[in-house]
């Protein structure tokens, strides 16, 4: 029976483990590390998890509440291609604005870095 129990809590486990590995959960990671990475945080249940419905206000009492409210809202019924084009767009202009200044050759690593994120980002856009 201890057998029994001990494998049952491994395979359990194991899907647990393997849950957060799905392509959108990898997009996701990938949105919050490249706005972190110009110095936007945001956290993975921030954004794109939600329906205007499920707030069960009226289009008038969004109106009235307050900007930082609002705010939380809308990024929370965006839609994730959409979060990812605002995340590829963020990381562009933060290489345009590098790219061709002084400043490229003191920030090589944060350049790679964020190809790497328009890159991946670019590929949750495919699937």
């Amino acid at each position: 029976m201890k057998k029994l129990t001990l494998i049952s809590l491994m395979l359990i486990s194991s899907q647990f483990a393997f849950a957060g590995s799905t392509p959108i959960n990898k997009c996701r990671q990938t949105i919050i590390l490249a706005f972190e990475s110009v110095g936007k945080a945001i956290e993975h249940d921030d954004f794109s998890t939600a329906n205007f419905s499920d707030f069960g206000i009226t289009a008038d009492e969004f109106n009235t509440l307050s900007p930082e409210e609002q705010q939380s809202i809308y990024i929370k019924i965006t839609p994730l291609q959409i979060m990812i084009e605002q995340a590829i767009n963020t990381i562009n202009n933060n290489i345009a604005y590098v790219e061709g200044s002084m400043y490229q050759y003191f920030m090589v690593e944060e350049l790679q870095q964020w190809r790497s994120y328009r890159d991946s980002l670019r590929k949750c856009l495919e699937q």
